[in-house]
């Protein structure tokens, strides 16, 4: 069983000085500690705060987006929507090497396959 994702998770680019995915605002007939689950459409694409540097090339761009892979609930579902499990994953823009998505889900309450 994987934990659900909520606005309480954590979603970020895997690099020293890692930016935040944007998180819209969930599904709200379902929470979890009073934060609404997250479905597929509430996630990025726009990441914030990534301080990214690389010593060569020069150029070196840190994350400003990330495609998600999303890890979506087999069974719940809010609206007809899976709701995303901490098996969401996703890479970044970054160059000269994309970054990839790190997923904390932030509770254990609210698990499903």
């Amino acid at each position: 069983m994987s934990a659900v994702l909520t606005k309480d998770s954590s979603l970020k680019c895997n690099h020293p000085k890692p930016g935040e995915v944007t998180l819209g605002p969930g599904a709200g007939k379902l929470r979890v500690k009073g934060k609404p689950v997250l479905r597929a459409q509430d996630v990025g694409p726009a990441v914030s705060g990534c301080l990214y540097q690389h010593p060569t090339p020069a150029g070196a761009v840190p994350c400003t987006t990330v495609t998600l892979t999303p890890g979506n609930a087999g069974k719940l579902k809010v609206g007809g929507v899976p709701v995303l499990l901490d098996t969401t994953t996703g890479t970044t823009n970054s160059t000269p090497a994309p970054g990839t998505l790190v997923v904390t889900a932030n509770q254990p309450k609210l698990t499903a396959k």
